[in-house]
């Protein structure tokens, strides 16, 4: 029943306000998403906000994704809309963002050769094959 309480968390991600520093939120995101098992309820704002988390948090913001599209949207099967919101642009922005951070380059073409290797949910991340073809 706990990891229901965190799952809710997605209400409260918005950078838009001015309200949370990026680092901080990022840090709090990951934290939650390690409690939920990568889920996540109202995931329209981490979404948003993801370009701006992988900015200043390169690290934090490619556990988020690990956490949210793999493991609790890809393994854990409950993420009905993953990539279908009208942002998927602001999710291949961040992994552009943190394919270009040397500290995060090989870890994130790790995850996302992962993502669009998982059999038929696969096809759900090709747009992030331009990542690897653009920056080998």
């Amino acid at each position: 029943r706990k990891q229901e309480v965190f799952r809710k968390f997605g209400f409260w991600i918005n950078l838009d306000k001015g309200i949370f520093d990026p680092a901080w939120l990022a840090q709090r995101v990951r934290q939650t998403l390690e409690k939920t098992n990568g889920l996540l309820e109202w995931q329209h704002e981490l979404i948003k906000s993801a370009p701006q988390l992988a900015q200043a948090a390169p690290e934090e913001t490619l556990e988020i994704a690990r956490l949210y599209l793999f493991k609790g949207g890809v393994r854990g099967n409950e993420q009905g809309t993953l990539w279908h919101w009208e942002h998927d642009d602001k999710w291949i922005e961040a992994f552009e963002i943190l394919n270009k951070n040397p500290s995060t380059r090989r870890e994130t073409d790790a995850l996302v050769n992962r993502l669009i290797g998982e059999n038929e949910k696969g096809k759900t991340f090709w747009p992030l094959k331009k990542i690897l073809v653009e920056n080998p």
